[in-house]
């Protein structure tokens, strides 16, 4: 979605989950507020550092390294996609560099993640259902709760925390 201005607002990104019969159409917005956390603006300027115009947004590495990055007759068009279990390794080590130590670490940290800032934005319990793709009351409570026991831990450590949190 572009404003008069040019000024890109959101996104609308297709993706198939794993329990998906088809894809699904979700809506990433801009976050004016706190850019650090934006996922509009970080899309764009990968977009634009990696120069791909069609295709996937995310390619297979040994793609971006032999083919968009040395290939002077690129033509913008990303065929490869890095495979789900590449970006499941790329994030065990990051989250496993990170924290300096070995853990569980998921596709479901970006989801608890999620949780976090929707519950610390004041989000709606529908709401986040809806942006997690929680089908179960049950699931979605069990998320909601871990984020408010963490607002309470941070509330109690640093009464400033929710002046830095993305109202949801």
């Amino acid at each position: 979605m572009v404003k008069s201005n040019e000024c890109v607002e959101g996104i609308s990104v297709d993706v198939k989950g794993k329990a998906d019969p088809a894809p699904v159409t979700l809506m990433m917005w801009f976050d004016h507020e706190l850019p650090e956390f934006c996922p509009v603006r970080h899309l764009l300027a990968w977009l634009r550092l990696s120069g791909i115009k069609q295709g996937f947004f995310f390619p297979d590495y040994n793609y971006l390294v032999n083919v968009i990055l040395k290939d002077p007759s690129w033509d913008g068009v990303c065929t490869v996609a890095i495979t789900y279990e590449d970006v499941l390794a790329a994030w065990k080590n990051l989250c496993s560099t990170i924290l300096e130590r070995e853990s569980k670490f998921g596709a479901h940290s970006g989801r608890k993640t999620g949780y976090l800032f929707g519950v610390w934005g004041g989000g709606q319990d529908s709401d986040l259902m809806l942006s997690a793709r929680h089908k179960s009351i049950k699931n979605a409570l069990k998320y909601k709760r871990d984020a408010a026991f963490l607002l309470s831990l941070a509330k109690e450590n640093n009464s400033d925390v929710m002046m830095r949190t993305p109202k949801w």
